[in-house]
């Protein structure tokens, strides 16, 4: 009776050490959540105002090249919008690393535990796959264009001919165009995403 005892006794005490571990174990990780979508809502705040900014420069550049003469030195600004994107990267150590463990079961919280999951192979997946296409677009369709066609004089920069007023110009600040307002909603909507799952 008493080795039975012993034995309920053990058993209960483990089974208590290993709550107060989980209860642990979730919080340390739940801490860890919360800071990678803080971080990355500041990333995705930043990128959003950029782009915005950009695709505006972008729009004001078509509205340039239909005039023939540049009066001032603004469309270098404008032009210089097309030669970069910087990409979103998320913070997602925390749920990488809760994920290969097998911990993702310590979120209690069905709802919560879905809504990360979705978030981080969902939205964050779409983004990549937007800003892979943008980042091959720059590299192989717009540098090639306009690198060699900017020169540099005494009065500032000029474009090399009718850079501008090219057909194929205009036609790539389109597609930078469509392919950005493409890309926000996605930025938008992940940032969307991320405040409701930390309030």
């Amino acid at each position: 009776m008493v080795v039975i005892i012993g034995i309920i006794i053990a058993f209960r005490l483990n089974n208590w050490g290993e709550r107060c571990k989980n209860h642990g174990l979730r919080r340390k990780y739940l801490i860890g959540l919360v800071s990678d979508l803080k971080h990355d809502m500041a990333l995705l705040d930043t990128l959003i105002t950029m782009d915005e900014r950009a695709v505006g420069y972008q729009k004001r550049l078509i509205e340039i090249s239909y005039v023939e003469t540049y009066e001032n030195h603004s469309w270098v600004t404008y032009l210089s919008t097309l030669r970069y994107s910087i990409p979103f990267l998320s913070q997602s150590s925390t749920f990488e690393w809760m994920n290969a463990s097998g911990s993702l079961g310590l979120i209690d919280d069905f709802g919560l535990k879905r809504g990360i999951t979705e978030l981080y192979f969902q939205h964050d997946g779409a983004i990549k796959e937007w800003d892979e296409s943008y980042t091959k677009h720059v590299a192989h369709i717009t540098l090639p264009n306009y690198a060699d066609k900017v020169r540099y004089s005494n009065d500032g920069p000029v474009p090399g001919s009718d850079l501008l007023q090219e057909p194929k110009s205009r036609k790539i600040i389109h597609l930078h165009v469509g392919h950005m307002e493409s890309k926000l909603p996605h930025y938008r909507l992940t940032l969307s995403t991320t405040r409701k799952l930390i309030t």
